[in-house]
Order: C-alpha cells, then sequence, then structure tokens
C-alpha cells in the first residue's frame, strides 16, 4: 500500500506542476486558481443549502421525518458520486506519459490502476461531499445517540465510496465493450457509456425517491441502510462494510479485466476516425474549426449533448427524470462547456500563425468564429430534437438565450486562463468547476436583471465585447513567451 500512496502522491505532484506550467509557470497564479476554487467550493455547498431548503428538507427534520431525510441524502450522495466518476473519467486520458513509467515499475496491474485511480477519486468524494454536506449534516442532528451518528456517517462513506467505485468500473467496461465490439472511435465509446451512465444513474435516482415498489438492488440497498442507521445501528455498519466490500471486487475485477485487454480504437464505421485533411484548408476559421472538433473531450460532449436531446425527444421516462419541460434548459446550460476547450486543444499548434501570417494574436478571432460556428450547430441539433418532444416550450429557450450567449462569453475566458489539458486533468477539473460556477453566477445576475428595466440585448453585447476585449489582452499574456 505504501508504493500505491507514493505513486498517487507522486501523481498529484506532477499534475501540479503540469497546471503551474499551463499557467505559464507562474505559482502566483497557481495559487489564485486554487483559491478561487475554494470560494467556487463555497459556493456550491450555498447552492446545496439552498437545495436543501426548496426540496424541503428542513421541513422534514423539524416535522421528526429523519429516516426520509437520510433516504434523500443517500440519494444526492449515491448521484454526485457516480456521476463525478463518470465525469472524472471523461476528463483523465486514457493513455499518459506517467502511466507508460508506471507500466514498468514492479508493481502489479491492480496496484498501478489504484495508484492511478487515487487521485480521481479523492477528488470525486470531495465532490460527492460538498454536494451533500448540508443534508448530511441534518441527518447527523437528527440521529438520537452515538451509534446511530456513526451509522450515518457510516452508511454515506459507503454509498459514496461503493457508487464511485461501482460507476467508473461499469463506466469503464461500457467502454471497453463498445469499442471492442462495435469498433468505434474511444471518444465516441465514452459518449456512448456517458449517455448510458447518465440514464441509469437518474432512473435509478428516480426509483429510489419514488414511492413505488421498485426491484432495483440500488433501492433496496438504500433502503437497508436507512433504516438500519436509525434503529439498528450495528446492522448498518455491517451493510455498509458489506458494501464498501462489493463495490471493491467489482472494481478489482472490472480493472484486472480491462487492464489486462485492453482495446485499441479500431474504428470500422465511415467517419468516425480522425480525418486528414487531403486539401489546404481554406481559412484560419476552418483550421480552428477542424481542430476543434477533433479533440476527444469536444467530441464526446457534443455526442453526449445531442444524445441527451435525442434521448429525451424518444423516452419518456427520460423526461419524466428531468421534471419535463423545464428540466430540458439542464442540457442547454452544459451547452456552456463547449468553449472551455478551445484554447487548450490548439493552443500547442499557435506557432503556425506566427509563421502563416507574421502576428502573435492572428488567431484570436478564427478562433472566437470557429468556436461560435460549433457552438450554434450544437445548438441547432439540440433545438431541433426537442421541437419533436412533445410538451416542449420554444419560449424557455429564447428566455434562455441571453445568458446563454454571456456565458459563451466567460467561458471562453476560463478555457484561457485555465487551459484543459489533455496529460493531466487537475486543470480540467478545475477549468470545468470554475466555468460552471461563473456560468451559473451569469443566470443568476441575469435573473436579476429581468425584475428591471435593462434590456437583456444590452447586457449580452457589453458582455461579449467585453469578453472580446479583455480575451485579446489575456492572450498576450498567456503567449508572451511563445517558443513552440
Amino acid at each position: 500500500m505504501r508504493s500505491v500512496t507514493a505513486v498517487a502522491e507522486a501523481m498529484l505532484r506532477s499534475w501540479r506542476r503540469e497546471m503551474i506550467r499551463a499557467l505559464g509557470d507562474s505559482v502566483g497564479a497557481y495559487r489564485a486558481v486554487v483559491v478561487t476554487l475554494l470560494l467556487a467550493a463555497a459556493g456550491w455547498v450555498y447552492l446545496a443549502v439552498s437545495t436543501r431548503k426548496a426540496v424541503g428538507a428542513d421541513e422534514l427534520h423539524r416535522a421528526g421525518l429523519h429516516e426520509l431525510l437520510l433516504a434523500l441524502t443517500l440519494n444526492l450522495t449515491l448521484a454526485t458520486a457516480a456521476l463525478g466518476a463518470v465525469g472524472l473519467i471523461l476528463l483523465i486520458p486514457n493513455e499518459s506519459a506517467f502511466g507508460t513509467l508506471l507500466a514498468t515499475a514492479p508493481m502489479r496491474a491492480v496496484q498501478r490502476r489504484l495508484a492511478l485511480d487515487l487521485p480521481a477519486m479523492l477528488l470525486t468524494l470531495g465532490l460527492a461531499g460538498s454536494m451533500s454536506a448540508p443534508f448530511l449534516w441534518l441527518s447527523i442532528q437528527g440521529a438520537p445517540g452515538p451509534a446511530e451518528v456513526t451509522a450515518v456517517v457510516a452508511s454515506w462513506l459507503a454509498v459514496a465510496l461503493g457508487g464511485m467505485l461501482v460507476a467508473a468500473s461499469v463506466f469503464r467496461l461500457l467502454v471497453s465493450l463498445t469499442v471492442r465490439l462495435v469498433g468505434i472511435h474511444r471518444p465516441l465509446a465514452q459518449a456512448v457509456g456517458a449517455l448510458a451512465m447518465f440514464g441509469l444513474v437518474g432512473y435509478q435516482c428516480v426509483a429510489n425517491q419514488a414511492s413505488t415498489d421498485d426491484p432495483t438492488a440500488a433501492r433496496w440497498l438504500l433502503r437497508a441502510l436507512t433504516h438500519a442507521s436509525l434503529a439498528a445501528p450495528a446492522g448498518a455498519l455491517a451493510i455498509a462494510f458489506s458494501v464498501v466490500l462489493l463495490a471493491a471486487l467489482v472494481w478489482w475485477a472490472t480493472s484486472s479485466l480491462v487492464d489486462r485487454h485492453p482495446a485499441g480504437d479500431r474504428s470500422r464505421l465511415i467517419g468516425l476516425r480522425t480525418a486528414r485533411v487531403g486539401r489546404r484548408p481554406r481559412s484560419l476559421t476552418l483550421l480552428e474549426l477542424l481542430q476543434a472538433t477533433r479533440h476527444p473531450g469536444n467530441v464526446a460532449l457534443i455526442f453526449v449533448l445531442i444524445g441527451a436531446a435525442i434521448a429525451v425527444a424518444v423516452v419518456e421516462p427520460v423526461r419524466d427524470v428531468l421534471f419535463w419541460p423545464a428540466g430540458g434548459l439542464l442540457i442547454f446550460a452544459m451547452l456552456g462547456l463547449v468553449p472551455l476547450s478551445s484554447y487548450g486543444a490548439t493552443w500547442t499548434h499557435h506557432w503556425i500563425y506566427r509563421a502563416a501570417t507574421a502576428s502573435r494574436g492572428r488567431w484570436v478571432g478564427p478562433k472566437w468564429a470557429a468556436t461560435a460556428i460549433l457552438w450554434l450547430v450544437v445548438f441547432g441539433a439540440i433545438s431541433a430534437a426537442l421541437l419533436a418532444t412533445p410538451g416542449w416550450d420554444p419560449g424557455l429557450v429564447l428566455g434562455a438565450t441571453p445568458p446563454m450567449v454571456a456565458t459563451f462569453a466567460t467561458t471562453m475566458l476560463v478555457g484561457l486562463v485555465i487551459p484543459v489539458g489533455e496529460e493531466q486533468p487537475l486543470s480540467s477539473v478545475a477549468a470545468v468547476v470554475l466555468a460552471t460556477t461563473v456560468g451559473l453566477a451569469v443566470s443568476m445576475a441575469f435573473n436579476e436583471l429581468a425584475a428591471s428595466n435593462v434590456l437583456p440585448i444590452v447586457v449580452v453585447v457589453l458582455v461579449m465585447g467585453g469578453g472580446i476585449l479583455l480575451y485579446r489582452r489575456l492572450a498576450r499574456w498567456r503567449e508572451r513567451d511563445l517558443v513552440f
């Protein structure tokens, strides 16, 4: 175990150094980003507290319905841990220089996988903890004694660990089988697996909170843990230990199978393998667009968004999960992440602009144009799918368009300050968290503006214009010492 922790510590250190390099070799900028992320985490805790009040958890606590409150807490923990694990796997590269170096180390395959996954596991647990902490605190207050408090905490930890390990295992197995059996490119396989996992987790969470009987294993386990934590603490501890042990065995078996028989990217479907350009690009905008559409993160995100819109249009239970039609705006909210990798995907190729145009910042305009084109194409595809969906109100999109356009500008800025890296997920996680927090703040600001006499279009023009100007200034700082 000492070798595993040593490798995980070295991996975290390499992530930190890579992120400092992405920030222009500035330790001060890295510290500023860390402070900003801590403030963002505090904001998410505040959001969780607001959500707790919105769903009536405080009333459940005052009414003495502690078992129902604990069930809500464990259900939220399961969702955040499972979806967080899938999201981090999407951000972590399938192969890295660090993993290649470990392949020659005297370690077992499972130990190597644990060492590589341990930092991501800690990040996932932190995410689950920040979102469910307010609910967990109320559940602890509702426990009648120390034994019940211990059982509640153990149940929460078991659900977080179990959901994280099982979700990561199932997702990796789905991706491996899709690549091996269907023969599509890995980013597309990850998108298919992510869609399946999001649907599965959403179905489980809705089934867990439903009043009707449902034979799902997750619901049975959560009910057993919820009841035993307040009625039989010793039994809850035994169930929690069994859940963690079973999840660890599933993770061990899946990791051994996937790592021992890795599936290569053997695309047999036309157009799914990255195409080579057979002619010179007509413009720099086309060059940026081609590079953006070939980035694995963009490929996965775009297919997840369009696939989710199609699933909503075709499958009625999915609409029930999203509290249709208002929940359909969540898909458009995720569209705000499309510009995030616009800089990180291509920044090592910007020497081309210096060689071709003799201008250091010539890439800024084409990059904004190409990212806007990609954003509009995905926006149009999602809108077309939702227009064919029963009960959809197009007025919801019209009202949400101004904050979405403003979020586009802020996300472009976040992606420039914290480039999304392919070698390590730390900068990607930081960029996603910061961009999501800023996007939420922009949406809240536009909600406040709705009560005033300020026209949203005026604010959008100011934000876009100011964003482009600030982007140009930051681009000069970002590439002041560009030598590659």
